[in-house]
């Protein structure tokens, strides 16, 4: 599990994430201190707790479980999580709240000035997830769509290249945010969700097509 709530990978979906990242000589450095450990009565779990150090995150959490097999200890389970001061609480609820912008959000200007740097860039897909009906009435052009509440949804997004970047937009906002999520867990490399969707897109005075 990792630091946004959105973040539960299992090791092929994190492999698929990271390797991208990876291959371009990038990661994360996590150095971890003052761990305490606990066993189980036979001695073949182990549950841990520690404190992290992050250059990008700062001080951090780490927490986990550990099996023992074949004489070697195998993580089973980890989570990262980033401390937030007493003093910080209320405010960080009220920002998460009021739908305060998480990585990964794009205000409409964001999102046409991502489409104007990249136009032409065949890496990045504009993903309409209205209906069918709602995309042929109004689109922004050379948009690919796919139906969020269609019940093949998840299928249709496994086919689609992780390593091309994502714009992902519906009506208002509401059902590309789920889309995002499902993106990221999927193990897509780079993906945004646009906010307020084509309605705020339309009232910017930008372009659709018909």
């Amino acid at each position: 599990m990792g630091t946004d709530a959105s973040e539960r990978w299992d090791v092929p979906a994190f492999r698929a994430y990271a390797h991208p990242h990876f291959a371009k000589g990038k990661g994360w450095t996590l150095k971890p201190s003052g761990r305490h450990i606990s066993f189980s009565p036979d001695g073949k779990t182990a549950w841990f707790d520690e404190k992290v150090l992050s250059p990008s995150y700062g001080p951090s959490r780490g927490s986990g479980v550990l099996l023992l097999e074949g004489g070697a200890w195998k993580i089973a389970q980890y989570n990262l999580t980033v401390p937030v001061p007493n003093g910080l609480l209320g405010k960080v609820a009220k920002m998460v709240a009021e739908g305060y912008p998480v990585p990964g959000d794009l205000d409409v200007p964001a999102a046409a000035a991502l489409l104007a740097a990249r136009k032409g860039d065949k890496d990045l897909v504009v993903l309409d997830v209205r209906t069918p009906a709602e995309h042929a009435a109004g689109r922004i052009a050379g948009s690919v769509n796919l139906d969020f509440s269609a019940p093949g949804f998840k299928d249709e997004l496994a086919k689609l290249d992780k390593s091309k970047t994502y714009l992902v937009h519906c009506a208002k906002g509401g059902r590309s945010a789920k889309a995002l999520s499902l993106i990221k867990a999927a193990g897509f490399s780079s993906a945004y969700n646009m906010l307020g969707g084509l309605t705020a897109w339309t009232e910017k005075g930008l372009p659709v097509e018909k």
